[in-house]
């Protein structure tokens, strides 16, 4: 039934049975003839935790002298079955310590048959199910912030730093760098790189500015024949990757030839695509990532060469291909 809500009642007395569906579908007692209720009536608790077992239900009204089970039994037993459910305890049974024990044990609400009505039961009904999501709601919250304070580790008091190399005395006495002393005593984890007022201090030969461009530009093109693999976010939203051949190279850009396949798009200045290029130079045979910007494409039926420049390459990468160029060249 669409927008029903589905109670499960289990319930050995046939009479009493017949009394809560009556108060259920009273339209008067919660307002609205709107809500749709559909019952679903079990006499036993092993009848209700075999039909809990296929079926879900929205909320249980349950018995506590069933001839299958009594008391607090009763609901142990339906609690460890069904967790996922308000529980609200019916019974003839006048008996406050009863009561409390029964919430101690995941139970919403207790309520006496001989003095409950068709407006207590939808208002218990609809209380329960608001209270109940609100405790799973809270259980949520608390455990995803458990999770999230066991990945945290905290650093307090005073750090011993040396005020020259930033070296920092750990708890033995020995001075390490500070990355590693951070990484013992917290969750992160490091990427190295040289920052541009580093490169411009270590090395002045590659900082960029307009005399390294000039460098660049007089430094002298190799012609080589080199396997490659490339990698664009420029493939027309498709992060793929393509075998090519690097054909002419130097400290500040390359060509490569590609497949006719290859769909590469060169777009505006603004938004040029980036591409990475793999390769290996001859002297030393370790394979490198650099990344490209492609400035010139030029398409054949047989294949495509797109000219590019080089980007935050690393300082080991240029310095190898500075090596490579100049001993190719004195040679």
């Amino acid at each position: 039934m669409e927008n029903a809500l589905t109670i499960l009642l289990v319930e050995d007395n046939k009479t009493d049975a017949v009394l809560i569906e009556e108060m259920i579908h009273d339209a008067d007692a919660h307002g609205s003839s709107d809500r749709n209720y559909e019952l679903v009536h079990k006499e036993l608790l092993c009848d209700a935790l075999k039909y809990l077992a296929e079926n879900a239900v929205d909320v249980i009204l349950l018995d506590l002298s069933l001839p299958d089970s009594k008391g607090l039994d009763t609901v142990k037993k339906m609690g460890e079955r069904e967790k996922n459910v308000p529980i609200i305890v019916l019974t003839g049974l006048d008996d406050e310590a009863t009561a409390i024990q029964a919430l101690q044990h995941s139970v919403q609400d207790y309520l006496n048959k001989n003095r409950t009505d068709s407006t207590l039961l939808h208002r218990s009904i609809k209380y329960s199910i608001e209270r109940f999501n609100n405790i799973r709601e809270k259980e949520r919250l608390i455990t995803e912030l458990k999770e999230a304070l066991d990945n945290i580790k905290t650093l307090s008091g005073l750090l011993p730093i040396c005020a020259n190399c930033k070296n920092i005395r750990n708890d033995d006495g020995y001075w390490i760098q500070v990355e590693s002393y951070l990484k013992s005593h917290s969750a992160l984890d490091f990427t190295h790189s040289i920052c541009p007022d580093c490169v411009k201090k270590l090395y002045p030969e590659f900082s960029r500015n307009k005399k390294v461009e000039g460098e660049k530009r007089r430094h002298p093109r190799k012609t080589v024949s080199f396997p490659a693999l490339v990698g664009s976010h420029g493939l027309e939203d498709k992060a793929l990757l393509q075998t090519a051949l690097v054909v002419d190279i130097s400290l500040g850009g390359l060509q490569i030839l590609i497949p006719s396949t290859y769909e590469f798009k060169k777009q505006g200045d603004g938004d040029a695509s980036r591409m990475t290029i793999t390769f290996a130079l001859p002297e030393t045979k370790k394979p490198f990532t650099i990344e490209c910007v492609p400035q010139r494409v030029f398409r054949s039926d047989k294949e495509t060469k797109i000219g590019a420049s080089l980007v935050d390459a690393d300082v080991e990468m240029y310095q190898n291909l500075q090596n490579y160029l100049t001993s190719s060249t004195s040679a």
